[in-house]
């Protein structure tokens, strides 16, 4: 298996403060560095998301 070099997480419902704070505090804890995306708007790449991500928590 090919080990991921980084970790992918989108979140929605979250405040622009708690976004940040949230990423923080990941990006501080977690040995990989980490991407948090925003589905709060509108793009290509949210809709692939939604319809291709795996939903871990809601």
């Amino acid at each position: 298996t090919r080990e991921s070099r980084d970790i992918d997480i989108a979140v929605e419902g979250i405040s622009p403060e708690d976004f940040f704070k949230y990423y923080g505090d990941l990006m501080l804890k977690l040995s990989k560095p980490i991407d948090v995306i925003d589905l709060s708007g509108r793009s290509k790449f949210i809709e692939l998301i939604q319809q291709e991500g795996v939903l871990l928590y809601g």
